[in-house]
């Protein structure tokens, strides 16, 4: 079997070729993070809002007519269904504090 050649590389190739990559990695870091700030997050936590209001409110009426419901094998009570409600309902108002009334 042939021997392949051995290449050498000048230290200043390495460098630079070290300095290129920590400056795609940095370019794409700052990017990943300007798509973070542009995600209009009031937007979203107002969705938010609205799906915990909607989810707290289905909890309370299972828990207030007493609908034991089966979820993946299991049976989720009634007692269970009103924790999940409170729950849900304080999540609702801190998402619509966040959403709706903080600048």
């Amino acid at each position: 079997m042939p021997r392949k050649p051995r290449v050498e590389y000048s230290g200043r190739f390495t460098t630079s070729l070290h300095g290129e990559i920590s400056n795609l990695a940095l370019n794409e870091t700052k990017r990943e993070w300007n798509v973070l700030k542009r995600i209009p997050w009031k937007e979203v936590f107002k969705f938010l809002a609205g799906a915990f209001f909607v989810s707290s409110g289905v909890l309370l009426y299972l828990y207030m007519a007493k609908v034991s419901v089966p979820v993946l094998g299991f049976t989720v009570t009634p007692e269970t269904n009103g924790v999940r409600s409170i729950i849900h309902f304080v999540l609702f108002l801190t998402f619509f504090y966040l959403g709706f009334m903080r600048r």
